[in-house]
């Protein structure tokens, strides 16, 4: 008898986060589970998963788990056993791993948070983590920029931070940024300044923008010999 079959007879019900070895494919393939049992398995996870993407979608649209998952989990009527064999393991680690709920995703934000602070990052916060996630996240996947390490590319996230600029306009100039940090770093809060805003003819307050710090840090380079920053274009 199929040692999943034993263990449903005697009235428990697998979970995928104390039993993981149930779910490898290894186990799935070796006649351990009846095609029946697959099926069932399959439907009632998929189940629990569909309640937990719905809720992903509505709180963290923006998460590997719900990126990854969302659409991977037919309906059991759709699929044929061999697929529903197949798709059981991303499925069961998808309910066993601590991110794949959003309580799971917030709790890793928190200890994040704290190990971050605990190693210096001060202006890491419970406000600005997932805005810090998704900007490692960016200088990860340029694999050209990963000669710098990625501290530096967190000091970048903290200089930028700290100057109230666009981290997102920082991304899409990573390389130029990561090369400019020391003057950055080196360039106080620029102050806010007063101009008039033309459309409705009163004066307004501004903040200094990326294009303002550039000219502070290019001014610097100059005294020191080095070669101005200069934005790459679109498409190059």
């Amino acid at each position: 008898m199929a040692k999943s079959q034993k263990v449903t007879e005697a009235g428990l019900v697998l979970d995928p986060r104390e039993t993981p070895e149930y779910y490898t494919k290894s186990a799935l393939s070796s006649g351990e589970w009846t095609d029946a049992e697959i099926r069932r398995e399959y439907s009632r996870l998929r189940d629990i998963a569909h309640k937990r993407l719905q809720r992903l979608a509505v709180s963290e649209p923006d998460s590997y788990a719900y990126k990854h998952n969302r659409g991977a989990f037919p309906v059991l009527r759709d699929i044929s056993t061999a697929d529903a064999r197949n798709k059981l393991p991303q499925l069961a680690r998808f309910i066993a791993a601590k991110t794949g709920s959003v309580t799971g995703i917030r709790q890793q934000r928190e200890k994040a948070v704290e190990t971050l602070q605990a190693h210096g990052y001060d202006f890491i916060n419970k406000g600005n983590i997932k805005q810090f996630g998704e900007f490692m996240e960016a200088y990860r996947a340029d694999k050209a920029l990963h000669v710098v390490g990625s501290p530096t590319a967190a000091d970048l996230f903290g200089a930028a931070r700290e100057r109230h600029l666009n981290v997102d306009a920082i991304k899409e100039q990573f390389g130029m940024w990561l090369a400019a940090l020391p003057e950055l770093q080196a360039i106080p809060p620029l102050p806010d300044r007063r101009r008039l805003n033309k459309q409705t003819g009163k004066m307004e307050t501004v903040r200094a923008s990326l294009d303002d710090y550039q000219r502070e840090v290019n001014r610097l380079r100059k005294a020191q010999g080095m070669p101005a920053l200069r934005k790459k274009r679109k498409g190059r």
